[in-house]
């Protein structure tokens, strides 16, 4: 697609000017100012960044108004930046009349960032240099800081005047991060070879093929999980077993059994020593990682649908079709307890802040995990009803299966889809879809017709289906340190493992 958009020349020559400067080619980069009459800087940037690295902050402050952005915002802005690197030289030296003078009379007049101004204030109490640095995350005036500075004072300094550091360098770092971003096959963190011609990955990149076929269960098996560093998987079966599988030859290491009835879910803890099973018998069990018995949890009423656990893999959650969720401990004491309407599944944000539960009647809701209260944070409507959730990394954007229809991807900041994802078929059954591959690039889901597809998840755009699978594949999983590597359950009693 064309792009309306026009590049200037004086703007590629300074590009160029500067990035022959990085080199090292000088005699160049001044033969092609004289030839062009284009200047890298004017001479106040010259000035203005050797008052900075040399610590001349009166000059350098004197010298902001003829730098600064068209829309002349940010001059406060840099004049705290210059006066906290004062300050903090000045404690470094231990002349604490001087930064006291600064903090008073030269940063809290500015009016601004007030909160930072009192964290200053308490380093003023820092009893040696080595903590002061530690607590204000400073390296001193002999290591980078100035130079750090100068590069935070960029953001307020306009880009005609003066430019970012390995500016080119950083254009082209962009145009390879985006045609590998736009690349349907590209799933690896090799760069683009070469800047002398388009990206395009061969098909070889992506899970495709059949590693292995993993037999055991005499049921379809409707749930399965790798462990978070990736040497076990686990799966969990209607047989009302679920198995542990090491993940180097993909032989079964234990068959966990004590579940009467289905299981519907397991997951490991964060430090993967322990299990947690849940099902439609009501109950939850823990198991070590060896697949030994530890204890069995007994509240609901009805089949447990889901469980999550916290990041001290002390705590974890469980949701019931009772109406009930409940907050545990690995010992058994209930911490907390929600009713809301038929739960289907939950997730526990990354930093176990706070959790989000499916609730059948197309709501989901956010509840508070360090205030525990029973109101929700924020519910919000889908399209139907709910089957899996699936958080990010960094827990800013969320996989939701429905029960028919397209799988959505919202951003949990603005709460609204930004993605859907077609092609596979639901028929109001449970499947559990997962982003997964290099940087979650990918989105892969079963399918009631027996295969696994997978998006490309910025595009929507389709890029494999799997075949392999007799039925329904229920559940997929990718591994979480191979971003080459997916695992799919199915109704055929089969776990399958794609490779390339």
């Amino acid at each position: 697609m064309a792009l309306n958009v026009e590049v200037k020349a004086d703007e590629v020559v300074r590009l160029v000017i500067q990035q022959l400067y990085e080199l090292g080619y000088n005699e160049s980069a001044e033969r092609l100012e004289k030839e062009s009459g284009i200047q890298l800087e004017a001479p106040a940037v010259a000035h203005f960044r050797e008052s900075i690295l040399s610590g001349n902050w009166t000059t350098a402050e004197g010298l902001l108004p003829s730098l600064r952005k068209s829309d002349g915002a940010g001059l406060k802005e840099s004049k705290f930046l210059i006066r906290r690197q004062k300050f903090l030289e000045a404690l470094e030296n231990k002349d604490f009349p001087r930064a006291l003078h600064v903090l008073q009379h030269e940063l809290t007049p500015l009016g601004i960032w007030i909160d930072k101004v009192h964290k200053l204030s308490r380093l003023m109490m820092c009893s040696s240099e080595e903590q002061l640095r530690k607590e204000s995350h400073w390296d001193g005036s002999k290591g980078t800081s100035r130079q750090r500075l100068l590069e935070s004072l960029q953001h307020y300094i306009s880009p005609e005047r003066m430019l970012a550091p390995h500016r080119l360098q950083t254009l082209l770092l962009q145009a390879m991060a985006y045609q590998t971003s736009r690349c349907l096959e590209h799933n690896t963190h090799e760069a683009v070879q070469s800047l002398c011609r388009d990206h395009q990955c061969e098909r070889t990149t992506l899970a495709y093929k059949t590693s292995y076929t993993l037999e055991g269960h005499t049921d379809e098996i409707w749930s399965l999980a790798f462990s978070n560093n990736g040497e076990h998987l686990v799966t969990a079966s209607k047989d009302a077993t679920a198995m542990i599988w090491e993940t180097k030859t993909f032989t079964r290491k234990a068959t966990l059994k004590g579940h009467s009835r289905p299981i519907s879910f397991c997951a490991w803890s964060p430090d993967d020593s322990m299990i947690l099973t849940v099902g439609k018998d009501h109950v939850v069990k823990l198991w070590s990682s060896d697949g030994e018995y530890l204890r069995t949890f007994e509240k609901h009423t009805k089949e447990v649908t889901a469980c999550a656990w916290l990041s001290d893999g002390l705590r974890f959650l469980t949701a019931s079709l009772d109406g009930t969720l409940y907050f545990w401990t690995v010992t058994g004491t209930i911490l907390q307890k929600w009713t809301c309407h038929e739960p289907t599944d939950l997730v526990v944000w990354p930093d176990s802040s706070k959790f989000i539960v499916a609730l059948a009647h197309c709501m989901l809701s956010c509840f508070d995990l360090e205030t525990l209260s029973s109101e929700p944070l924020w519910s919000v409507t889908e399209d139907g009803l709910v089957t899996c959730l699936n958080l990010s990394r960094d827990g800013r954007y969320m996989l939701i299966s429905l029960i028919s229809g397209p799988i959505h991807l919202w951003d949990l900041e603005i709460r609204a889809v930004i993605r859907r994802y077609t092609g596979h078929q639901q028929d109001r059954m449970v499947i559990r879809s997962c982003l997964g591959g290099i940087d979650e690039k990918f989105v892969a889901s079963g399918s009631t017709d027996g295969k696994v597809y997978i998006w490309h998840r910025y595009l929507e755009q389709l890029v494999h289906v799997l075949e392999g699978h007799k039925e329904m594949v229920n559940s997929v999983a990718w591994h979480p340190t191979h971003p080459h590597m997916l695992a799919s359950a199915s109704d055929d009693r089969t776990v399958r493992i794609w490779g390339l």
